[in-house]
């Protein structure tokens, strides 16, 4: 099976145990905080629905199969072209992004390995696999 990722995401899950494997192209998308509109209520910023959105889009176009029903795995890498942003933001996007697209909620997801690194192009490299019998 050939895959959008480098090697090294994929040591140790066989390939039925994948459940997408996606690289995503583009500048990552960091979740923002919410904001506080008028008469105090609170929303999420439109760049950050645009871009969650934007992820679930190629989630769902990368997916052979139905979402995820048990405990998954994620193994993400970010390139950030040089900027300066948090990783669990980064991660936070991404997460809200597959819910309802590779998995019913995000708290199925049970392991997490990510890696931020400031090279260019910028993209989104994530594995996304079953831990029922990985690993």
């Amino acid at each position: 099976m050939t895959l959008p990722v480098w090697s090294s995401m994929l040591a140790g899950i066989a390939d039925s145990e994948i459940i997408v494997a996606v690289r995503i192209e583009g500048r990552p998308v960091a979740k923002e905080r919410p904001r506080r509109g008028k008469g105090g209520r609170f929303y999420t910023p439109r760049s950050t629905k645009e871009g969650e959105a934007w992820i679930a889009h190629h989630l769902g176009a990368a997916m052979t199969g139905p979402p995820a029903t048990g405990e998954v795995g994620m193994r993400c890498y970010f390139s950030v072209g040089g900027r300066r942003v948090d990783i669990d933001n980064l991660l936070k996007s991404l997460l809200d992004a597959a819910n309802g697209v590779v998995w019913a909620d995000d708290s199925q997801c049970s392991r997490i390995l990510a890696e931020r690194s400031p090279d260019s192009p910028e993209h989104t490299q994530v594995v996304i696999y079953s831990v029922e019998d990985a690993e």
